[in-house]
């Protein structure tokens, strides 16, 4: 099994893996240690993200940086920091997720969760911090959770296990009802969402000492304290018996300090095109053309521009899958720019624009140098990014009240927003390991290709995971064939329904074996992390806890009953599997629960930026460029860079009599004209 195939075991991907995968920009993976034994003087944590010298200099040089320059200055630093010149780390690259709610580890520090609060005899445990004590189990397989017993003896009780979350996965989140289709709108919305969450997000496996990836199953008697293998029953319709295996998450070297296993975060926290230009100068040298502000390129046979071809590094890395004799692997901002087709071509995409934005700065001012002219660029193109989000995206995610419930409504007109510099922009971990994870119901079973000029056939969606070939298929349209896909194809609903291709053979391509379940994943990732039952993220979020299933209102009652057959008490339920299963409420596509954790965030993301689009300030644009900024959409910007002729305006929703098709040359473009100097 290749390196990738044992990262991908790890992943638990919001969106085809809208998550997680090393990138070596300078923070490397987390390094096995050691273990020394309990420290009387604090938590021991079991494996800790070990940096490289390098990594560790450059957090060193982030903690001590001199933020005085960038007081002023146009243009963020590439690795976010001095963002907040009073907090420079916060939202930056390499720095721990912040927490909405309480964590929840079984012993309060680094144990995944793994047992009801349901007593053998009826009587619950109120997991106050110390209760019991005594009788927890302090052995190092404790945190292995596939235990072959239902019940464990603690002490004199015995306590029962939390479901398996692939028994989770097959009760809840497959069966014989069909998926249904959301009309209202297009899978650009699910496209978009992965796109933007690769912007803003990424975590980090544990390593071997060799920063080797881990094997987790078959079981073996030598097996890493990283391993948190999910079991497989005899029974399973798809797998063998046996386990799924699964990686944990490298912890902060915060969590010493914190006192509990917190992970990181990658990227930058901002909404700035970090998927496109990367987290880290090191990115941006790897990635620049260094004439003419322009990124680098690619060209193959047919002529056409592509995405710089991967490194030889990158590709051993990333060892994308090989179709036909031709190793097609590319490199961008964010290294799972090669996870499914319609990504790629997203990625394709906005380097076309940002070159295309480059060529007519230096056209307006050819006095700019090349530096110059990509500073710019990558300023315009964060903005942009940022309006199609907080403008497009959004509204259709939370709703006309979500966006006035969390001061997100873009603002008319010259109107400007205010920065605070007390919001913490920090991406919280029950955002990234949870509710931003609903875009895996939106899934459909292919990958669609659409081109009026060209007879096309969809993709098969777990025959091409990280293979990108289909984007150098000319006879199939290419790049042009999949964004127009993306935009006359709807996807599903938002709801416990995902779709088998990636329940029963995510990643069924790249291993030797049988694919994987994602829904399995999520559900591992949230107990890995620490992450707040669903019923508890409620209660953080404002909303009823439920004291019995019944009580569980915002959920189908047909699901109410499923979970009462799964789940021996409503407060063990996992947040990711009811948080997803929510009834939508009002306008938007989302229940309350992951409604709170996503408002919350993009609030953080825009009044905690101190280069969001629509502040006012030194480092605000100018009342003309704002305007600019506020007529750009996303289906012009597909239109300026794909070569398709004809689209619906309002590119994340369905075409229709609302909104019909119209000729690209009938859409307003982007006005560079207030940059002239």
């Amino acid at each position: 099994m290749g390196k990738l195939a044992v990262l991908l075991l790890f992943i638990s991907l919001p969106l085809i893996i809208w998550a997680q995968q090393s990138n070596n920009r300078g923070h490397g993976a987390g390094q096995l240690k050691n273990e020394p034994g309990d420290s009387s003087t604090g938590p021991n944590f079991s494996i800790l993200h070990k940096k490289s010298k390098d990594s560790k200099d450059s957090k060193d040089s982030q903690k001590g940086k001199d933020c005085t320059s960038a007081k002023d200055s146009r243009f963020r630093t590439a690795d976010g920091t001095c963002n907040n010149l009073e907090n420079k780390e916060w939202g930056s690259a390499g720095v721990a997720f912040d927490r909405l709610g309480p964590i929840s580890y079984e012993d309060g520090i680094k144990k995944p969760r793994k047992f009801s609060v349901v007593f053998r005899r009826g009587k619950r445990d109120d997991h106050q911090q110390g209760d019991n004590d005594d009788n927890q189990q302090d052995d190092d397989d404790d945190d292995n959770l596939q235990d072959d017993d239902d019940v464990i003896f603690m002490g004199r009780r015995r306590r029962f296990k939390l479901p398996g979350p692939r028994a989770i996965s097959l009760a809840i989140h497959t069966g014989n009802e069909p998926a249904l289709d959301n009309r209202a709108l297009s899978l650009m919305v699910m496209q978009w969402g992965q796109f933007l969450d690769h912007d803003i997000t990424l975590t980090l496996p544990v390593t071997d000492e060799n920063g080797d990836f881990i094997h987790c199953c078959p079981k073996m008697s030598n097996q890493s304290k990283a391993c948190l293998p999910i079991k497989i029953d005899s029974s399973d319709p798809t797998f063998e018996e046996g386990c799924m295996s699964f990686v944990r998450s490298a912890p902060s070297e915060d969590s010493r300090e914190l006192g509990y296993r917190e992970q990181f975060n990658v990227n930058t926290a901002f909404i700035d095109a970090s998927n496109v230009y990367g987290s880290g100068d090191q990115d941006f040298d790897r990635l620049r053309n260094f004439t003419g502000g322009l990124l680098k390129v690619s060209r193959a046979a047919d002529s056409d521009r592509y995405l710089p071809w991967a490194e030889t590094e990158e590709k051993k890395k990333l060892e994308c899958q090989v179709r036909e004799g031709k190793d097609v692997c590319f490199a961008a901002g964010d290294v799972r720019v090669n996870e499914q087709p319609g990504l790629t071509a997203m990625h394709t995409t906005w380097l076309y624009e940002h070159n295309r934005i480059a060529r007519a700065l230096s056209k307006l001012n050819p006095q700019w140098n090349d530096e110059r002219l990509f500073q710019e660029a990558r300023r315009i193109l964060g903005a942009m990014m940022q309006h199609i989000t907080y403008n497009e995206f959004l509204p259709i995610i939370l709703g006309e009240s979500g966006m006035t419930t969390y001061g997100l409504k873009v603002k008319p007109g010259a109107q400007r927003s205010t920065y605070n510099s007390a919001v913490n922009p920090t991406v919280v971990n029950e955002f990234s390991a949870a509710a931003y994870r609903f875009g895996h119901s939106l899934l459909q079973n292919f990958i669609p290709r659409f081109d009026q000029e060209t007879d096309t056939d969809n993709l098969r969606l777990r025959d091409n995971f990280f293979c990108p070939f289909a984007l150098l298929d000319s006879l199939q349209g290419g790049v042009k064939s999949i964004i127009n896909g993306l935009l006359h194809t709807h996807p599903q609903k938002v709801d416990n329904k995902v779709t088998e291709e990636v329940t029963n053979h995510l990643f069924e391509n790249t291993v030797a074996m049988p694919g994987f379940d994602l829904v399995s994943l999520n559900i591992q990732r949230g107990r890995d992390h620490g992450l707040p039952s669903y019923n508890t993220m409620r209660e953080a979020c404002g909303l009823e806890k439920a004291t019995d299933f019944d009580g569980l209102q915002d959920l189908p009652e047909r699901l109410r009953t499923l979970y009462q057959s799964v789940y021996r008490h409503v407060d063990d339920i996992d947040l990711w599997t009811a948080g997803v299963s929510e009834i939508p409420r009002n306008d938007g596509l989302l229940g309350p629960t992951f409604s709170c954790i996503i408002g919350q965030q993009f609030r953080r993301l825009k009044y905690g930026d101190r280069y969001f689009y629509q502040h006012s300030g030194e480092t605000g644009l100018t009342e003309d460029q704002l305007l600019s900024i506020k007529g750009v959409l996303l289906s012009k910007v597909m239109c300026e860079n794909t070569g398709i002729t004809q689209v619906q305006k309002q590119a994340l929703k369905a075409v229709g009599e609302s909104n019909p098709y119209v000729d690209c040359n009938a859409l307003p473009g982007l006005d560079l004209s207030p940059w002239k100097e």
